[in-house]
């Protein structure tokens, strides 16, 4: 609760105060043992909880970044964090700096860019460098509810990012980073399955599927994968870890190995956070090395009870004393709302139907595995990212059983030779089996309403939602008349407000232009029709995070594109707005005489200067908007060279999209 609060209220003095005073009396009052009698132990319960609530708040506070010198060029020095991203002509790279030009040494995170030549040695975490640049604010594309990556960045404390040649860095010596040789191993066994002779689509695959790198996955595969409820599976998580835990088990012996305890324990351990290490470290992969480490030392301990619920506590409780930003990670929230999902309702939805047959025994076991863990897991993803896979209880189904053979295939590729006879036997069967689970998300992802976005629920519906599964679970275990109450009257309030908010998004009409460096797209939602009105064919890619998410807000999941690549004017309306995007050379003479009550103007590149002028010589009272086929620096000459009311004229390119 401390890292939720210092994420959106500033620290101030009293606060600390408060911290320190409370920390004092906690210590206090523990050291004196003051309650001696039973009934007064809630106090130093309270104690210590608003001790960690504080803390968590006070030790986590609001960066300010008013000091830092935007766009000034000045020369720093800093350590290389991790390196996000590196192909044959760039690296993307998380620095930690500060500048050399003042004796107070201020250090921040920021990115740097850095362009590679063939003879320079790459940079690898730990490097200490030297260079002489700018820092430039994060400029994102700015969609009604797309992925705001701006605002990610800064959510992890990166607030600029720097553009550098390599002659332009300087490599100062090399420190001591554990992430350095993690990063050196991970890299190699990467160009070793890019290399062995697989199929791309398949490399790429295992790469996510073992070391949770999805940058190499084309963007049509991850669509797929997404549509079809698949995307946890090449996502490094707790399924796993425990192959990992059952293969090193099976390699020192089994669990009736005649080991020492203690050296099994220390092998196993080794071997479980080595693996994690490897894989980034991420919150799902840390949560369940966390949980197997002490379910191996409790079971190690004849004395001690291991319980989940504990585990999953103790481990959140690690990650947010390491890392306070993985409390707004997606994937710290799914992570544990899934476990805890499975632990509680995957047992009782798998005793509810009893089959005799070992296979329909299976088949409903991993319905119900997939059932309990989208349970936990639904108001988040609808949250997070507008649709809700529908039919991922199919795909599970079918992918499920051969994501094992898949992992410890791909694991074998990675430590044998790449000449050996295991390679080539291992080659073509997981050619197969992964180019199979491909097509598999790509036909389920085909099938209609794959990606439902008739549901959207906002940070309150998401809190709404879990307190029905709250008060269903309370009724399970005991069946009183307040629990029944409480299911009927937090049901038909969830309800009642999903209704009307659906109601609301349906009945609302917008008109917006977006965001896409060099195109034009033009989003007119009214309650009769919907189009997308395009200069050019948007890539998938485009569509799906730039104008999908306004549209599937607005509870809708196909988009009727209309190309006006070869048309100069193009007319829309609303019952609120006339507008016309105009896209060529026009007789705004005739243009005036037609369009008489205009409230929007979109020019797009294609307008000439003249007629740009024009037009604000003659719509005095309309809004001109110069969408984002404008450049940035084309959108700051054309604001430079006309004095115009700000409230009436709009760059996309400056400012993001817009909605009306």
């Amino acid at each position: 609760m401390g890292r939720l609060l210092s994420l959106y209220i500033p620290v101030s003095a009293y606060l600390q105060y408060t911290f320190v005073v409370v920390l004092l009396l906690t210590i206090i009052y523990l050291f004196f043992k003051f309650e001696k009698k039973y009934a007064k132990r809630w106090v130093a319960g309270l104690l210590i909880n608003c001790s960690l609530l504080l803390g968590g708040w006070c030790s986590n506070a609001i960066n300010k970044t008013a000091e830092l010198p935007y766009d000034i060029p000045l020369s720093y020095k800093g350590s290389v964090l991790d390196v996000y991203k590196e192909d044959a002509t760039k690296q993307n790279i998380e620095i930690l700096v500060t500048r050399t030009d003042i004796k107070k040494s201020v250090y921040f995170k920021s990115l740097l860019y850095i362009k590679k030549d063939s003879l320079q040695t790459p940079l690898l975490p730990g490097d200490q460098i030297l260079f002489k640049s700018k820092l430039t604010k994060i400029q994102s594309v700015r969609n009604p509810y797309a992925f705001n990556y701006g605002a990610y960045l800064k959510s992890k404390k990166i607030f600029g990012c720097f553009y550098v040649d390599s002659d332009q860095c300087y490599k100062l010596e090399s420190g001591f980073s554990v992430r350095r040789y993690f990063y050196l191993i991970r890299n190699y066994f990467e160009n070793k399955l890019l290399t062995v002779g697989l199929d791309n689509n398949v490399s790429s695959i295992l790469i996510a599927l073992i070391l949770g790198d999805k940058t190499q996955i084309n963007n049509d595969v991850k669509s797929d994968f997404s549509g079809a409820g698949l995307m946890h599976l090449i996502s490094v998580s707790g399924m796993h870890v425990g192959i990992i835990y059952l293969i090193v088990v099976f390699l020192l012996g089994g669990f009736k190995s005649k080991i020492n305890k203690k050296v099994q324990l220390v092998i196993i351990l080794s071997c479980l956070w080595f693996y994690a290490g490897l894989t980034g470290m991420s919150p799902s992969v840390f949560r369940a090395t966390i949980m197997f480490s002490m379910f191996i030392i409790t079971k190690s301990l004849s004395r001690v009870n291991y319980n989940i619920y504990h585990a999953l506590a103790i481990a959140a409780f690690i990650i947010l004393l390491l890392n306070p930003e993985a409390i707004i990670n997606i994937g710290f929230w799914l992570s544990f709302m899934a476990v805890i999902s499975i632990v509680y309702f995957y047992p009782r939805i798998n005793t509810m139907v009893y089959f005799a047959k070992p296979w329909t025994k299976f088949i409903w076991s991993l319905f119900s595995l997939s059932l309990a863990a989208q349970i936990g897991t639904l108001p988040i993803v609808i949250y997070a990212f507008g649709y809700f896979p529908l039919w991922f209880f199919i795909s599970n189904i079918i992918i499920v059983p051969l994501i094992p053979f898949v992992f410890i295939g791909g694991l074998l590729l990675m430590f044998c030779p790449v000449n050996s006879l295991v390679v080539s036997f291992l080659m073509s069967g997981l050619n197969e089996i992964v180019l199979f689970v491909i097509e598999v998300a790509s036909w389920i992802n085909q099938f209609p309403l794959s990606k439902y976005a008739g549901l959207q629920l906002g940070l309150f519906e998401v809190g709404m939602f879990y307190v029905v599964i709250i008060f269903i679970v309370l009724y399970n275990n005991k069946r009183t008349y307040q629990n029944v109450i409480g299911v009927l009257v937090s049901i038909v309030l969830f309800v009642t407000l999903n209704s009307f908010k659906s109601y609301h998004q349906l009945s609302k009409e917008k008109l917006v232009i977006h965001e896409i460096k060099g195109k034009s797209a033009v989003s007119s939602i009214s309650i009769n029709d919907r189009y997308l009105f395009e200069d050019s064919k948007l890539s998938d890619v485009e569509l799906e995070r730039n104008i999908m998410p306004l549209w599937r807000n607005h509870l809708y999941t196909t988009i009727d594109q209309v190309d006006f690549a070869s048309k100069k004017i193009i007319p829309f309306y609303n019952s609120n707005l006339r507008g016309l995007i105009l896209n060529g050379a026009v007789d705004l003479s005739v243009l005036d005489s037609l369009y008489l009550n205009v409230d929007v103007i979109v020019v797009t590149h294609k307008v000439t200067k003249n007629i740009i002028e024009d037009i604000f010589a003659e719509f005095k009272s309309a809004k001109v908007i110069f969408d984002s086929s404008f450049s940035r620096y084309e959108s700051l000459q054309i604001a430079d060279n006309h004095q115009y009311d700000s409230q009436r004229v709009y760059f996309v390119a400056l400012n993001g999209a817009i909605e009306l």
